[in-house]
């Protein structure tokens, strides 16, 4: 089952994530699942750029496959790769289909990145950030 926070006054909009039920005579339990980046670019409550960039995380994509991947219409994400391509968010990869260009997320050179020994933290200028974006001193 997936939960989405819909409504929020007082905290920010927490992502999407997945609970899994278990029934027994004595007990019910709930577990929580992180979702992966391909689950949550399906996420309706994600807006545009987001499932755009997390569909991009996989690796590179045409426009029709990021679409196919996120549910928007192919139009949008042409227009969403156009301000990512502004802001040097994601960049060509040098490969053409049907006159359009594969594209991947780009690392800008100011950041040096390197991920854990399990993938799951980044060490971004130093300061390690985990997967939801927040520094761990």
């Amino acid at each position: 089952m997936r939960l989405r926070q819909k409504k929020h006054n007082f905290g920010p909009l927490a992502e999407p994530f997945g609970v899994k039920l278990s029934f027994s005579e004595e007990a019910v339990s709930l577990e929580a699942i992180e979702l992966d980046a391909s689950e949550l670019a399906e996420e309706a409550t994600l807006n545009a750029t987001d499932r755009v960039k997390l569909a991009l995380e996989r690796g590179p994509a045409y426009p029709w496959e990021i679409a196919e991947a996120t549910g928007l219409a192919v139009k949008t994400v042409k227009n969403v790769l156009s301000g990512l391509r502004k802001q040097k968010v994601v960049e060509p990869t040098g490969e053409t289909e049907n006159r359009t260009e594969r594209v991947r997320l780009s690392v800008p050179a100011s950041l040096s990145l390197c991920r854990d020994g399990e993938g799951s933290d980044l060490l971004v200028d130093g300061v390690l950030v985990n997967e939801q974006g927040e520094v761990e001193f």
